[in-house]
């Protein structure tokens, strides 16, 4: 019995040993950290709301549109890789790009990312 009772004090000692470790082992963020991490979730915000608005897209345009800013694809790749022609490419890509355009907020991320 008494064996049990050391093991078992031994086992919470080590979790607490390592829990104390966790902990310690982080710093605690100061006002200028803060400031910093809402700084870029607020420059993160028209990002989130063009992939938003891709979600809402036809599936042809939003599929040429990821191959064309996601995967750095030409046109004439992306319209390969969908087996369409360029013609076409180029139309649907015109048409997601101004659909974007359109949106609250999305305008400053797609002159960022080069739309």
């Amino acid at each position: 019995m008494a064996r049990n009772v050391l093991s078992t004090q031994r086992r919470r000692s080590e979790r607490e040993t390592r829990a104390v470790e966790r902990i310690v082992a982080r710093r605690l963020l100061d006002g200028d950290d803060i400031a910093d991490l809402t700084d870029r979730i607020d420059a993160e915000e028209p990002a989130r709301r063009a992939l938003s608005a891709m979600a809402d897209l036809p599936e042809g345009e939003r599929a040429l549109l990821e191959l064309v800013v996601i995967d750095q694809l030409t046109v004439a790749e992306a319209a390969q890789a969908l087996d369409i022609r360029v013609g076409t490419a180029r139309v649907r890509l015109h048409r997601a790009r101004r659909t974007l355009r359109k949106v609250p907020g999305v305008a400053a991320a797609l002159v960022m990312e080069g739309l």
